[in-house]
């Protein structure tokens, strides 16, 4: 059977989402014919296939949340991150990251980051506008050669944090997977129950400790977002009766609803150090750029959650649909 040229197919692999890749890649290599035909059918079914992901990984309450923390830094110019939020989720990973090559990105990504510090600390020009002593800025210097391993060490403990997680076995009957389902309720509704609590006791300390309008705003968000998760925010119980195939789309709609709403409490915590960043992003010199290494290790942090755990939480859907009972 004809075959698309490889570097054709990779092109056409690559802009297809990979939670869509397999099945997309295997209908087009179907009907492929030429690679003219080929590009031209990919050029027409590849939008829609984004488009569809896009709208079913479509996390309103995450993305707005998102985009209200970037508009105080950027203005009305945060708009322009809506489509690539969007794109973002469609293009989530089917699995988590192989490890080495997670290690290897932080790496670079923390040795440039070092880069940037040092640089910063020799310029003594900046030195002298923030009016820092010499032992202040040399405290500086070597601040900038630990943010590698300080990178490191955050994306290490997630990788060890996700790899103690348990995948279900090959082949389950019913009844093995009711009582799996009941134990990650179970748990999902303990962990609801006492995120809920953390967040009224969040809001009602905003409430005593600060009076700005931001703080009432984020305070309200807590209180009804406590309110959802102790109301609304656990799986809901599975029937007593149902086939096989009922019960791997009840868990595997139920797992991702869980990552959807992680995925927006984890923005949520992080929502006031962001704020308090963009409040001291116009002050002295040494402020900004404490505020723009933190907002910068803060978004580091939450790209690196969403990555493993989206991607384990993909691999755990994947086991579902494969299950045989």
């Amino acid at each position: 059977m004809a075959a698309p040229p490889p570097r054709l197919e990779r092109l056409v692999l690559a802009l297809i989402p990979p939670l869509a890749r397999e099945v997309v890649a295997g209908d087009l290599c179907e009907t492929f014919e030429n690679p003219r035909q080929y590009a031209a059918e990919a050029l027409r079914t590849v939008p829609f296939v984004i488009a569809s992901q896009m709208r079913r990984h479509l996390n309103m309450p995450a993305l707005l949340l998102k985009l209200s923390l970037w508009w105080l830094f950027l203005g009305w110019a945060a708009l322009w991150l809506l489509p690539v939020l969007m794109l973002a989720d469609a293009y989530q990973p089917a699995a988590r990251p192989d490890a080495h090559r997670a290690i290897r990105q932080t790496v670079a990504l923390g040795v440039m980051a070092m880069i940037a510090v040092v640089n910063l600390s020799m310029n003594i020009g900046f030195m002298l506008q923030t009016g820092l002593r010499r032992p202040e800025w040399l405290a500086l210097s070597l601040f900038g050669l630990v943010v590698p391993a300080l990178l490191c060490g955050v994306r290490t403990v997630l990788i060890l944090q996700n790899d103690r997680h348990l995948p279900l076995p090959d082949t389950v009957s019913g009844a093995e997977l009711m009582d799996a389902y009941r134990r990650f309720a179970w748990r999902a509704r303990l962990h609801n129950i006492a995120e809920g609590a953390a967040l009224v006791a969040a809001a009602v300390l905003a409430l005593l400790w600060l009076g700005r309008s931001g703080a009432a705003v984020l305070t309200g968000l807590y209180l009804m977002t406590a309110v959802y998760l102790l109301a609304r925010g656990a799986p809901r119980p599975l029937p007593t009766a149902g086939d096989f195939r009922f019960l791997q789309t009840r868990y595997a709609r139920a797992l991702a609803r869980q990552h959807r709403l992680r995925h927006f409490l984890w923005w949520l915590w992080c929502a006031p150090a962001m704020m308090a960043a963009a409040a001291r992003m116009h002050e002295k010199p040494l402020v900004a750029a404490a505020s723009a290494a933190a907002l910068a290790l803060v978004c580091f942090v939450l790209a690196a959650i969403n990555r493993e755990d989206g991607g384990r939480v993909q691999e755990d859907i994947g086991a579902l649909e494969r299950l045989t009972g």
